[in-house]
Parts: C-alpha cells; sequence; structure tokens
C-alpha cells in the first residue's frame, strides 16, 4: 500500500509537533510533546513530515501513559484539541469505554499518581480528509507501533 505523507510543508524545519502560542492553553502547558521526531512502541523513529499543533485536524495520534510509560496508544480525530480534551475528560471522571482512557484510570490508582498530566501527546501525521484517517490508523496499528492495538 503507498500511503502519502500528510500535508508536506516546503520548509522541513517546520515539521514537527508543535505547542501554540496561548499561554492560557492547558493541552500544550501539560500534554503536547513538542518534538521533530519520537520513538515508538516497536522502537521505530517516526519523523514527523508535517507541522502539527493542538489544533491540527485530521490527525493520527500517539499517546503514552504518564503512569506506566509503557502503554501507548494510536487513534484518529477530526480535531486534535477536542479529541485530547475527550481523552481528558474521560480520565478525570472515570466515565469512559475507550481502552486506553480505561488502562490509565487504573494505571493511575496503581501508581497513587493525582496530578496531570496522566499522558503524553504526539502526533504522527495530518491528513488532507477525514475520509483517510480509518485506513492510516488500521496501517499504524498493523505496523505495532502502539502496544494496545
Amino acid at each position: 500500500m503507498t500511503l502519502v505523507v500528510g500535508h508536506v510543508e516546503r520548509d522541513n524545519s517546520e515539521w514537527g509537533l508543535f505547542k501554540c502560542n496561548r499561554k492560557e492553553c492547558l493541552l500544550c502547558c501539560y500534554y503536547i510533546q513538542e518534538c521533530k521526531s519520537f520513538m515508538t512502541a516497536n522502537n521505530t523513529e517516526w519523523n514527523i513530515r508535517c507541522n502539527i499543533t493542538c489544533n491540527s485536524r485530521n490527525v493520527i495520534y500517539y499517546l503514552v501513559c504518564n503512569c506506566c510509560h509503557s502503554t501507548s496508544y494510536i487513534g484518529k480525530t477530526n480535531i486534535l484539541r477536542k479529541r485530547m480534551n475527550c481523552h481528558i475528560s474521560e480520565i478525570r471522571t472515570g466515565n469512559t469505554s475507550d481502552l486506553f482512557d480505561k488502562h490509565v484510570i487504573k494505571c493511575k490508582e496503581e501508581h497513587h499518581v493525582t496530578k496531570e498530566p496522566y499522558f503524553k501527546i504526539y502526533a504522527l501525521i495530518t491528513l488532507p480528509n477525514e475520509n483517510l484517517l480509518l485506513t492510516y490508523e488500521s496501517h499504524f496499528h498493523n505496523l505495532n507501533y502502539d502496544t494496545m492495538n
């Protein structure tokens, strides 16, 4: 399968996951892991080849539990900020059906973690439209980039 590598910027110095410039953005302050590359669960170095922020759309994201530092999850979303806020809210309330959120809830109790952030946010790619999200998410799951899929 041939996969498109996101929205490619002309200047690759702008590639990576970046925090927004808003000082009141708690998502960027505590959760977003600013980087140009990161290691996946199977020890593959992923180089981000697009520009991603908390406001990005059509994102394949990668989360790591901040309690055990070993459980990871790849998901997809139309709006990164909205989806991450859902993960955070569901972990805070304990009201969730999401497997990663359930893991974090259990893990933070086992490790007596009371402070946020409960997980780290990385991102793999942004896509030109939402119709590609499921295909790419499945592809990354098949590569065993995370531990939960």
